[in-house]
């Protein structure tokens, strides 16, 4: 077959206006081009978004803390540890003490000058809490 031949039959199978059907697989049909294979694809890893969340404070509770506490220990709530407690006291000498214990010195009533620290009613009364050791309050006279 020469060139010719081959030119014919092409045309006599070739429909221009699309109404025929489509030329038939032959020999001369040219070959698909090849298919260009994908390389190896890097994938990044996706970044791990991260959340705060706020912090949910409790709800208050009611705590009994006494307006003031007195000469002797006391049943409360802790505020600090929020503990049920009873009052650690503590008796501390105030200036007042000090003074009257000068003033029987000076009087030459020196035995008087040692039971004025001894008495309660000379000194300051203060409250801890037991398990925090949080300073509550101090008693007066």
């Amino acid at each position: 077959m020469n060139s010719n031949e081959i030119l014919e039959n092409q045309e006599q199978l070739y429909d221009p206006k699309g109404l025929g059907r489509p030329p038939p697989y032959t020999e001369f049909a040219t070959p698909p081009p090849p298919v260009a294979q994908p390389g190896p694809v890097a994938v990044t890893a996706p970044v791990p978004v991260i959340i705060q969340q706020s912090q949910v404070s409790p709800i208050p509770i009611s705590v009994s803390i006494p307006d003031n506490v007195g000469p002797e220990a006391v049943s409360m709530i802790c505020k600090s540890c929020n503990k049920q407690i009873y009052t650690r006291v503590e008796y501390k000498p105030t200036t007042n003490t000090y003074l009257i214990a000068g003033l029987c010195c000076l009087l030459l009533c020196w035995p008087c000058a040692c039971c004025v620290y001894c008495s309660a009613s000379c000194r300051n009364i203060d409250h801890y809490c037991p398990n925090c050791d949080t300073y509550i309050g101090t008693y007066t006279h």
